[in-house]
This record gives C-alpha cells, sequence and structure tokens, in this order.
C-alpha cells in the first residue's frame, strides 16, 4: 500500500514475546526451509541446542532444509551431527517449493535483498508463508547508543538495515503481501549480562512496542 508516496503497512504491527516459540507453531507439520541455519551455531551445538531455532524447528516440523554460505559454520555443524547445505538464498535453484520459508537475521547481511526475496517466494508454495526477522533500526538500544556513544553501533557484515515498511515497499514492488508485523526482544543467552540487558529491553518494548529490538514479517504470494 502507498499514500502520498510513502510505503503505509497493509496490517497493523503488534508485539509478541517469544519468537521463536510463534515461529516453530507455524512451522508444525510444514515442510520448511531455513535460510541462514547455521548463524552462531558455535554457540548452540554441542551444548545449547534447544535454544537453536534450527533445531527447534526440526523437532515439530515436517521436514527442515537448512541452507548458508558460511562453510565454516557448515562444517561445524556437520561435525555435531547436524546438516546444512551450502547454497546462496540470492540464486539458488532447489527445484522444489517449501510451505514454511523461514529467514532470521539475514536479509541485513545480503549483497541484494530484493532478489533474494524474489529467489525465496520462486520456493514458496502458493498458500506458503515467508518468515523474516531483522533487527529494527529505531530499537530503544540503537537510540540509547547513539544518545551516549554518538554511534549506532553497526556490525561490521550488517550492510542494511530495515523498517517494516521497506519489507512493504518490497511487497508493493513485486506484488506480494505483507501479512503480519510483529515486534520482539530476543533474550540473548550467550552469559548472565546479556541476559539481563535482552530483558530490561523486553521489558520496555512491552510498552512501546514500535521500540523493540527486532521485527517479524510475514510474506505472502496475493491470492488474485
Amino acid at each position: 500500500m502507498m499514500r502520498e508516496g510513502v510505503a503505509r503497512l497493509e496490517r497493523t504491527p503488534r508485539h509478541i514475546i517469544d519468537i521463536d516459540a510463534y515461529i516453530c507453531k507455524i512451522a508444525k507439520g510444514k515442510d520448511v526451509l531455513n535460510v541462514g541455519a547455521s548463524g552462531n551455531v558455535e554457540f548452540y551445538l554441542p551444548n545449547n541446542k534447544e535454544l537453536w531455532l534450527h533445531y527447534r524447528l526440526s523437532t515439530v516440523a515436517n521436514e527442515v532444509v537448512g541452507i548458508d554460505i558460511d562453510k565454516d559454520s557448515i562444517r561445524y555443524a556437520q561435525e555435531n551431527g547436524s546438516e546444512i547445505l551450502y547454497h546462496n538464498c540470492e540464486s539458488m535453484k532447489l527445484k522444489r517449493r517449501f510451505d514454511i520459508i523461514v529467514m532470521s537475521e539475514v536479509i541485513e547481511h545480503l549483497n541484494a535483498p530484493g532478489k533474494a526475496v524474489q529467489n525465496l517466494m520462486n520456493h514458496l508454495e502458493r498458500n506458503g508463508k515467508f518468515l523474516i526477522t531483522t533487527p529494527n533500526p529505531m530499537s530503544m538500544n540503537i537510540l540509547l547508543r547513539m544518545l551516549f556513544r554518538g554511534t549506532p553501533g553497526v556490525y561490521y557484515d550488517h550492510v542494511a538495515c530495515f523498517f517494516p515498511e521497506n519489507l512493504q515497499a518490497l511487497c508493493n514492488r513485486f506484488g506480494y503481501q505483507l501479512s503480519q508485523v510483529l515486534f520482539f526482544n530476543p533474550i540473548d543467552r550467550r552469559n548472565k549480562m546479556l541476559q539481563f540487558k535482552s530483558k530490561t529491553f523486553l521489558a520496555f518494548g512491552l510498552l512501546v512496542p514500535k521500540m523493540s529490538q527486532s521485527f517479524l514479517g510475514i510474506i505472502e504470494h496475493r491470492n488474485n
């Protein structure tokens, strides 16, 4: 949807607490493609696999295919009993379609996000759902960094940032539907300090959802 030259969301965003549980609920009994599956795998395997989204998907889905381009992480996952395939989501041709495609914290790393979205939608069943999560550039933690440090703290491998409206603009351009937007605050469990920090931002996100750390956008084919 566009009004006065500005992309407008077709759905009113809301907040959700446990994003991984929500994704797994949608994926239950489905054939799933997990894009960027090996992200942070060195933390999750072998001792924290129950926190790994790829593992959690494998416990509920009919089938999960994981892909990534990080050869070292793919190798590490394989050494610890998890197979992840080497494919680039911008150009791959898997010759099959999936009920659900998950791309969690990946789109901000891509060379060509629009091309990736188009290519992945070609791998999505007509009634399927494409779930994209990405950091929120208007989150409270980014605003605090700007206020006290003068920098947003962009990670070295993040080459783009997305507002929900940017996903809406991609959908407008390619003829897809952005059916849902959910703001959330992931809990970083790597150490106690990060857990405390995450829970603090979670509490604030409950009060002001649009300033949460991340958001989920669900893209679907338009049925017309």
